[in-house]
């Protein structure tokens, strides 16, 4: 995946930051047990794509990570990258992890709905496209490890070619038969012959001096 550029899905300007009680039995987390009115930290929220890898960026102002969020396929075992919480739709669990792998949980809401649903769509977008990557990458394996297929003959094999023609007199001579057409005065009838002047003179008559020389 070096090579593939890195997408940015979601941004959205204002995200805040809880800490989330243990879970302890329950079977699921709280929002209401958060403390909302006093979060931990307010920034941006920024989700970037890089081939299949997908992460969570929580921004501080200068653009520096405050917190990033690794979001694994729920195919992959382990806890799950991203959850929702039972109480609300607008809040959510995150496991972020640190640049030495430790990872943690922490509480991420929006104030508007329209955001929150805008968050759960660019997740569920990557994991439709990381889907569909591992389809093709099974599909391409799949193909690698077919025998191919030998279509040489073998000794004593044939093959009969059937061609039907049919005879329709060469380029040429269809040309030819055009020009004739083409060429064929009946319509107008024979051209008559260039008008008789009558027999020319056998020499001409010769000049005056020479008639009177002759005399």
């Amino acid at each position: 995946m070096g090579d593939a550029y890195e997408t940015v899905l979601l941004i959205k300007p204002q995200a805040f930051v809880y800490k989330p009680p243990p879970l302890g039995q329950a079977k699921g987390y709280r929002a209401k047990d958060w403390n909302l009115s006093q979060p931990l930290w307010t920034g941006r929220m920024v989700i970037k794509s890089r081939g299949q890898d997908c992460v969570i960026h929580l921004e501080n102002d200068d653009g520096s990570d405050f917190a990033t969020c690794p979001v694994f396929h729920p195919s992959k075992k382990g806890p799950e990258s991203v959850e929702k919480v039972l109480d609300s739709s607008r809040y959510f669990v995150l496991r972020i992890q640190d640049g030495s792998g430790r990872s943690a949980f922490i509480g991420m809401g929006f104030n508007e709905r329209n955001d929150a649903f805008d968050f759960t769509a660019a997740i569920q977008d990557h994991h439709k496209y990381y889907e569909q990557q591992q389809e093709i990458e099974r599909n391409a394996q799949a193909r690698k490890n077919q025998p191919s297929k030998d279509y040489s003959l073998k000794e004593g094999q044939t093959i009969n070619i059937s061609i039907n023609t049919k005879k329709t007199g060469s380029s040429s001579s269809r040309r030819r038969r055009q020009y004739d057409d083409d060429d064929d005065d009946s319509d107008f009838g024979f051209l008559p012959p260039p008008p008789d002047f009558g027999e020319a003179p056998s020499s001409a008559p010769p000049p005056p001096q020479q008639q009177q020389q002759q005399q």
